[in-house]
């Protein structure tokens, strides 16, 4: 399965770079770091975007398994929505997956008056165009609950990038204050980026 998931997200990449934004999956290093104080058993919605071949998906099922969290992702590849359908069966785990992009996060809730408790992202927000970015950051924050947690990571390295700190400034202008913590043993080395809606 290991060496199916990398085979998997090279040909992701290959069809669409800009869209994978990375040559290999994210590490199980990573997925501990982006979920680590995450209390399940309060959660009633957890989204992820852009899951890929599902590195943080498994950790996410894996964790709310003795919850009753509900686990929904948003790919916008077509290929990967395969890849996750056929890896995590509806009759099988907690799940929904649908094929779209996060900006349109509403898209993938039971009504629109449900709230999400953590947001989960994978985005490569280097890539992105500005527009879609702030976007899907106004669209998370609009889905999430008071309360509510979103959190993605950057690359240490596109720190220095003008669009990313646009897109920190973007952050901390939505949602007030960003924290972070790094992950060194992930390759390449990626920082955590925490938001919290206060209001």
């Amino acid at each position: 399965m290991a060496n199916l998931k990398v085979i998997n997200f090279i040909k992701g990449f290959l069809r669409n770079p800009f869209a994978v934004g990375s040559v290999v999956p994210s590490s199980k290093f990573l997925a501990t770091a982006i979920l680590k104080n995450i209390d399940f058993s309060k959660l009633k919605v957890v989204v992820e975007y852009g899951p890929g071949t599902g590195v943080f998906t498994k950790h996410l099922l894996d964790s709310s398994s003795k919850s009753k969290t509900q686990v929904r992702v948003i790919e916008f590849s077509g290929d990967f929505v395969e890849f996750l359908t056929k890896r995590f069966p509806t009759n099988q785990f907690n799940i929904v997956i649908k094929q779209d992009r996060a900006a349109n996060v509403k898209n993938i809730m039971a009504s629109p008056e449900e709230r999400v408790d953590v947001v989960i992202s994978s985005l490569p927000f280097t890539f992105f165009p500005w527009d879609e970015t702030e976007a899907t950051i106004r669209a998370t924050f609009d889905v999430l609950e008071t309360g509510g947690i979103f959190r993605t990571y950057l690359y240490v390295h596109t720190l220095p990038l003008p669009k990313i700190q646009r897109l920190l400034a973007l952050l901390k202008d939505v949602f007030g204050n960003v924290d972070s913590w790094i992950c060194v043993a992930n390759i390449p080395p990626a920082i955590v980026i925490e938001c919290q809606k206060k209001t």
